[in-house]
């Protein structure tokens, strides 16, 4: 702290004010006679080297800065058409943190070391949107609202089948009979959900979201061969297509009559790219195009993924893939997608930000 601050603040203030008050008072006293003029010429001729200053201890006085506790905010919330959610999202380390749902608690998580917290609980059928928040017990209210739409249960819709026309004769109008009312049952969707901040409003999850394997049939897989280098593989109805990395074309593949294509990547270095497969028709005009972004893995990671006495099973992540539907294939529910992130905490940085081509172990 420099010397203005201790003279201007605080308990400072009042030493300089004390320092300034002496000062005052032996001026007074100088010219009032009470200092004689030979004590000060005996005070002037000490050597210099004679006097020794006061040395006085000035106690630490910088104010004591107040930290505000880290606000609770979401970062991932999944729900399924079941109404099992799961809520994850950071506060401060060691915090316990309430999550509501209009305005009451339905679930206590307690932030780790990292700030990092996650819950999963169940929400029930409703007919109207709820709006989830967070709140720190004793500390921090979160500002951002969660909108969740109305979790619908399947509908049954009545079908009536038209029946073949029949001779128009009084005698076949009688023996006709009722017609059989089937029930036609469409399967619920997903509820929309919502994050809303100060800074907008921005989907966390679409209800007619397509699934990870039909996200397109161009590209329907990345992976690693045997000798580490990418390979590439997926349907077409054209007559090739061809392959492109940061928009430079690394290789062209033919389609085969049953519609299937491969290609490998070898001597792409580890990184990330933008990943395009441009599907060409026999005068090479361009008729499909996917673009994704694709993080070409270490050859260590690939290694450690490779071990046979490993106890989990490794992925290679696909396009359109997210964790909450890794989970859904591998055990069954979305919200155990936490599994996939612990067991991947060094290169899962952001639950929502996974790229094709990486490699996660999938603990059982």
């Amino acid at each position: 702290m420099s010397k203005l601050a201790v003279l201007s603040s605080g308990p400072g203030a009042a030493l300089g004010a004390s320092v300034a008050v002496i000062a005052v008072i032996g001026g007074v006293a100088y010219f009032g006679g009470a200092f004689k003029a030979e004590r000060a010429s005996e005070a002037l001729a000490v050597p210099a080297a004679q006097i020794v200053p006061e040395v006085v201890a000035v106690p630490d006085v910088a104010p004591l800065l107040e930290v505000k506790p880290e606000a609770p905010r979401f970062d991932v919330v999944r729900v399924e058409t079941s109404g099992a959610a799961m809520i994850a999202g950071r506060a401060q380390a060691g915090s316990t943190v309430a999550i509501r749902l209009n305005d009451d608690v339905v679930a206590e998580a307690k932030a780790d070391a990292t700030g990092n917290f996650a819950s999963f609980v169940t929400l029930p059928e409703s007919a109207d949107a709820r709006i989830l928040t967070l709140d720190v017990q004793g500390g921090a209210i979160g500002m951002e609202q969660v909108i969740i739409a109305p979790i619908e249960t399947a509908r049954v819709e009545p079908v009536v089948p038209v029946p073949e026309p029949k001779p128009e004769t009084s005698e076949a109008i009688q023996e006709q009979p009722e017609p059989e009312i089937i029930a036609a049952v469409e399967p619920p969707k997903a509820p929309l959900v919502m994050l809303a901040t100060n800074e907008g409003i921005r989907v966390l999850q679409a209800p007619d979201a397509p699934k990870p394997d039909a996200m397109t049939a161009l590209l329907g897989s990345i992976s690693y061969d045997s000798a580490g280098d990418v390979a590439l593989a997926g349907r077409g109805a054209g007559e090739f297509v061809r392959v492109y990395l940061d928009n430079k074309p690394v290789v062209t593949s033919q389609i085969g009559q049953s519609g299937d294509w491969q290609a490998d990547l070898p001597s792409v270095d580890t990184g990330i790219y933008t990943l395009r497969v441009d599907e060409l028709n026999a005068a090479g005009a361009v008729v499909t195009r996917v673009e994704t972004p694709f993080k070409r893995e270490a050859a260590d990671v690939l290694e450690a993924a490779s071990q046979p006495e490993k106890p989990v099973q490794a992925i290679t992540v696909q396009p359109g893939a997210t964790l909450w539907a890794i989970a859904q294939e591998r055990y069954g529910s979305g919200t155990l997608y936490a599994r996939v992130v612990e067991a991947n905490a060094d290169v899962i940085r952001d639950p929502d930000l996974i790229y094709p081509g990486q490699v996660f172990s999938i603990p059982d």
